[in-house]
C-alpha cells in the first residue's frame, strides 16, 4: 500500500512540474511575455563593394514600448568556410562598409527583457566588375570619378535600374588627393595574362589600383622619378603591350612598364615634340606600330617610333628605310600647312577592315585649303603615304585645331566634336564625300558642351561625355550614349541613354571591360 500510495505523489509532482515547465518554456497565455518578429522581403542582399549598405528589417514586438536591444554580427564566407563574427552595429536600421569582397551571413539579434529572436541573411559584396565611367574635375583640378556596375540579372529581377556612385575612386580611397586626372585604364600586366591593375594618370602621379576593388595600392611619383615632368597625355591600350608612352608638358616622351611600374626615359623616343596623339592602337590583331604619334608643328613633320624600323628609333614623314634619321629622301607632305589632328581607324587587321591612320592640315595662308593624307607605317618601310588629297572648302571648316578623332571601323566612319556639336566624317569615301563635314550630325540642346567621347568596344554605342554649365549644384558632367547606326542617318537624333549630374567636368568617359577590351568591328 505504502508503494501504491508513493508512486501516485510521484505521478502528481510530476505532472506538476510538467505544466509548470510549459507554462514558462511556452508562455503563450501570458499576457506580460512580449513576443518578437523579425521579417524581410528577402533572405539575399547585395552591395558594391566600398559602398554604406544600409538596410532596415522589420521589428515587431507583442507589447509595444518594452526595450529592445539589437545586435548585427558578419561573417565572411570564403570557399566554404566561415570566417570568425564579427559585430557591426546595435540599431534597427544597420548602416555598415564591408572592408572585404565576399558572401556574409548577415545575423540580427533582438532581445527585449523577455525574450530573445534572431533572423539571418545573405549579403553578396560586389566588386566592381564591369561597367561605365566617367572621369571628371573642377576648376580646381580636384577629381570626381563615377562609375556605374552593370546589372546583373538579380538586379534586373528586382527591377533596379543603372546608376553612377559619384566620386566612387575618392570614397574607397579618401586618404588620396586625385587630382589633375589624365588618363584612366584599365589594362592587363602582360600578353595572355588576366591579371590587370587599374592605372590613373595625373599630371603630377600615377595611381594603381585594383581593378574590381578600385583600392589604390601604389603611387609614382612622376616629378620625383623624372625632374621637371609632368603628365600631359598617356597612350596605353587594354591589352597586347605590357607598358606605354606617356607625354609630358615640356614635349618629352616617357615610357611606363605597367607590371614594374616603372617610369623612365628611353632613348627610342628621346626628343622633344610640340604635340602628342595617342591610343592609336585599339586595333585588333594588327601590329602595333605608330602607337602613338609626336607632331613638330613648326616643321609641320609627324614622328614616330615603329618596332624594329632602324633600331625602333623616331622617324618621320620626311625620313624612308634606309636613312632614317635624315630629311629630305621623301617629299613633305605637310610642308606649307598647319597639321590639324590625327587619328587612325581602329579596324580588325586580320579581318580585313581599316586600320589605316588619316592626317588632316590646312594650308597656312588659307585655313579652307584642306589636304588628307591617308598613311601608314611597318618596320621594312617607315612611315608610308597610301594617299593624298586636297580640296578647298567653301567656309571655315568644321574640325577645330588638334582635336582628337574618334574611330569607328564598323562604320567607317570618325567622329569629332566643336561645342555642343558632334560631327560624323567618312575619310575613306570618294571625293567629294570624304569632305569633312558641314553640318553637325548631333547637337545639344542650351548651353550644354561635349567634352569627351569613345565608342563602345563592338563599336555599337558612342559614349559622350556632357558638360552643361546651366545646371545647378556641382555636378554638372553628365554621360550621353547615343547608337551608331542612327548618326548621320536620322534628324535630331536623341540619345538611347541619358545620366545626368554625375559628376564635374568630364575629361574621359570608357567602359572598364571585366576581360579583355579588345575593339571589334566584326558582328
Amino acid at each position: 500500500m505504502k508503494n501504491y500510495i508513493f508512486l501516485l505523489l510521484l505521478l502528481f509532482f510530476a505532472y506538476s512540474c510538467a505544466k509548470d515547465d510549459s507554462s514558462l518554456l511556452y508562455p503563450v497565455d501570458n499576457p506580460d511575455f512580449s513576443f518578437i518578429s523579425i521579417s524581410s522581403p528577402t533572405d539575399s542582399l547585395s552591395v558594391d563593394f566600398g559602398q554604406e549598405f544600409e538596410f532596415t528589417p522589420e521589428v515587431t514586438q507583442k507589447i509595444k514600448g518594452k526595450s529592445l536591444v539589437y545586435e548585427w554580427s558578419a561573417c565572411l564566407k570564403k570557399d566554404g568556410v566561415k570566417n570568425d563574427s564579427i559585430v557591426i552595429g546595435h540599431t534597427q536600421t544597420l548602416q555598415y562598409a564591408f572592408e572585404k569582397m565576399g558572401t556574409y551571413d548577415l545575423r540580427l539579434e533582438v532581445k527585449n527583457e523577455d525574450y530573445s529572436e534572431f533572423y539571418t541573411w545573405h549579403v553578396d559584396v560586389r566588386v566592381y566588375d564591369e561597367g561605365y565611367m566617367v572621369v571628371g574635375m573642377n576648376e580646381a583640378g580636384q577629381a570626381n570619378i563615377a562609375f556605374a556596375r552593370i546589372l546583373s540579372s538579380t538586379d534586373v529581377l528586382e527591377g533596379k535600374e543603372l546608376t553612377f556612385v559619384s566620386d566612387l575612386i575618392g570614397k574607397v580611397n579618401p586618404e588620396f588627393d586625385i587630382r589633375d586626372v589624365i588618363h584612366v585604364r584599365k589594362s592587363i600586366l602582360a600578353w595572355g595574362s588576366s591579371d590587370a591593375y587599374l592605372f590613373i594618370f595625373c599630371k603630377d602621379n600615377i595611381y594603381i589600383a585594383d581593378p574590381l576593388t578600385f583600392e589604390i595600392f601604389a603611387a609614382v611619383d612622376v616629378g620625383g622619378t623624372i625632374p621637371g615632368a609632368r603628365i600631359s597625355k598617356v597612350s596605353i591600350m587594354d591589352t597586347y603591350t605590357t607598358g606605354g608612352t606617356i607625354f609630358t608638358e615640356d614635349g618629352r616622351n616617357l615610357s611606363f612598364q605597367k607590371l614594374e611600374m616603372l617610369l623612365y626615359e628611353s632613348v627610342n623616343i628621346s626628343g622633344t615634340y610640340d604635340g602628342f596623339y595617342g591610343n592609336l592602337f585599339y586595333t585588333r590583331g594588327s601590329n602595333m606600330d605608330l602607337a602613338y604619334v609626336n607632331v613638330d608643328y613648326q616643321a609641320s613633320k609627324i614622328w614616330t617610333t615603329i618596332f624594329y624600323h632602324a633600331g625602333s628609333m623616331p622617324v618621320n614623314n620626311t625620313t624612308n628605310n634606309v636613312e632614317p634619321y635624315e630629311d629630305d629622301f621623301r617629299p613633305n607632305d605637310y610642308a606649307g600647312r598647319d597639321i590639324v589632328t590625327v587619328g587612325r581607324m581602329n579596324g580588325d587587321y586580320f579581318g580585313g577592315t581599316n586600320t589605316n591612320f588619316w592626317a588632316i592640315a590646312t594650308d597656312k595662308t588659307n585655313a579652307k585649303d584642306v589636304k588628307i593624307v591617308e598613311f601608314g607605317a611597318d618596320y621594312a618601310a617607315g612611315i608610308s603615304t597610301i594617299n593624298a588629297y586636297e580640296y578647298v572648302a567653301d567656309e571655315e571648316i568644321t574640325l577645330p585645331m588638334h582635336t582628337e578623332l574618334i574611330a569607328n571601323a564598323r562604320y567607317a566612319s570618325m567622329y569629332y566634336s566643336k561645342g555642343g556639336e558632334i560631327f560624323i566624317w567618312y575619310p575613306g569615301n570618294i571625293p567629294p564625300h570624304n569632305h569633312l563635314p558641314k553640318t553637325a550630325a548631333i547637337t545639344l540642346d542650351g548651353n550644354k558642351e561635349v567634352t569627351c567621347m569613345s565608342v563602345s568596344y563592338d563599336m555599337r554605342e558612342l559614349y559622350v561625355g556632357v558638360y552643361d554649365s546651366d545646371a545647378t549644384g556641382d555636378l554638372k558632367g553628365s554621360l550621353y550614349i547615343y547608337n551608331c547606326a542612327d548618326i548621320g542617318s536620322a534628324a535630331n537624333l536623341q540619345p538611347t541613354r541619358k545620366f545626368e549630374n554625375i559628376t564635374s567636368r568630364p575629361v574621359q568617359v570608357l567602359y572598364k571591360p571585366e576581360a579583355w577590351g579588345i575593339y571589334n568591328s566584326g558582328d
